[in-house]
């Protein structure tokens, strides 16, 4: 019997669906990555059955049209990649954007209509900014990303959102294709024993830890951390960026802000288990952000503090994430005050019962007793197609 192969087309890959892909692979699927860029983690091809790479410098084509024409037909390497691609023959492809490029997956739903298409938008731009304009302006894509959008989630076969986003786009547009919301569950070989040789044990202090991009929103949090004089440890791929950035000196300047180099996917959660608190404390101005986009998300962050075994710091405005980490006990949800005093409140954080709650979380939230899931979507929606 032939193997179903699933097709994961993307910009940059992303962990949720390298975790994705390395379970379905195990479960006997050909699963097949199709990348613009090759700049990501090499742990990446494990996940994969192939890995069939673009070579771009740069995802936003439309900005860098010349750079991007040379790479492409250097050697006329196009055509090799072109000629494989034409090979393969898929039971669906999913459609990723993270963020971008959007129109990726558009042209390909456009032009492969005879194959299942699963968009997963990963984020929702519709949902982000009150002022639509702000999508072109403060995120500085091109006008076709939201057109393209729009397109996806009204044209493909099937959705797959990772949060809580339906909720709301729903009321936005009128999609007619089956919907699943899959979260980015936790990869068991990245589940690492519980730590108790914890930073805080040799010095007293209270550590932090924060894994990530480094963006603005996150800023008036981190400047609550040190103001209280807590230890925050940072771990982005925009290391260099910070490093060398006057912007971020404020933070390299102070003493309880730690950078550090970035770890790789499956090293990662050994590396932050030896912190007290996961921080995602992102502070968002409603006169800007839709109340929507902050209430839907939700992202792998959440699964990289369960695999580390790490309880989070998080604000209660993120009401997705705040229903899922108080079913499973996995952290402290504030208000702007509440984070005024966060190291009285971290200090009365029931540890004991963290430790009971983690080993439950961990269980439920595990890709693989989950994947099933996914696996019923992709028949549901190749039957919604057929019909």
């Amino acid at each position: 019997m032939m193997q179903k192969q699933i097709i994961f087309l993307e910009g940059t890959p992303t962990v949720t669906c390298f975790k994705i892909a390395k379970i379905l692979r195990r479960r006997g699927y050909d699963t097949v990555l199709i990348s613009l860029s090759n700049n990501f983690d090499k742990v990446f091809y494990e996940g994969y059955s192939k890995v069939i790479s673009f070579n771009l410098e740069h995802l936003n084509i439309l900005k860098h049209p010349l750079s991007t024409f040379k790479n492409l037909f250097k050697n006329l390497r196009i055509f090799k990649i072109i000629n494989y691609i034409r090979k393969l023959k898929p039971y669906v492809i999913v459609g990723v954007a993270a963020p971008y490029p959007i129109t990726l997956s558009a042209i390909t739903l456009y032009l492969f209509k005879k194959i299942p298409f699963i968009y997963f938008p990963y984020d929702v731009n519709l949902l982000k900014y009150n002022n639509i304009e702000n999508n072109y302006i403060l995120d500085s894509i091109p006008k076709i990303e939201l057109k393209s959008e729009i397109y996806c989630l009204k044209n493909a076969d099937g959705i797959i959102f990772k949060g809580d986003e339906y909720k709301y786009i729903k009321n936005m547009l009128d999609i007619k294709s089956p919907v699943l919301q899959f979260l980015p569950y936790c990869l068991k070989e990245s589940i690492v024993p519980i730590n108790k040789n914890k930073l805080s044990k040799l010095d007293g202090k209270i550590h932090i830890v924060y894994v990530g991009r480094f963006s603005k929103d996150l800023y008036g949090g981190m400047e609550k951390i040190l103001f209280q004089k807590l230890h925050l440890h940072v771990y982005t791929g925009q290391y260099d960026l910070i490093l060398n950035s006057k912007e971020h000196a404020k933070f390299l300047n102070n003493k309880y802000f730690h950078l550090h180099k970035p770890v790789n996917q499956y090293e990662i959660c050994k590396e932050i288990s030896k912190y007290d608190f996961g921080f995602w404390l992102s502070v968002l101005d409603l006169n800007i952000w839709k109340k929507e986009w902050i209430a839907s998300a939700s992202g792998n962050k959440l699964s990289t503090y369960i695999e580390a075994g790490v309880p989070l710091i998080y604000y209660k405005d993120m009401a997705f994430n705040h229903s899922l980490i108080q079913k499973y006990g996995l952290g402290i949800g504030v208000d702007n005050n509440q984070a005024n005093n966060l190291k009285i409140l971290l200090k009365k954080f029931n540890k004991k019962q963290f430790l009971k709650d983690i080993k439950f979380a961990r269980k439920d939230y595990e890709m693989s007793n989950n994947i099933h899931k996914l696996e019923e979507f992709f028949d549901e929606v190749i039957k919604a197609k057929n019909n």
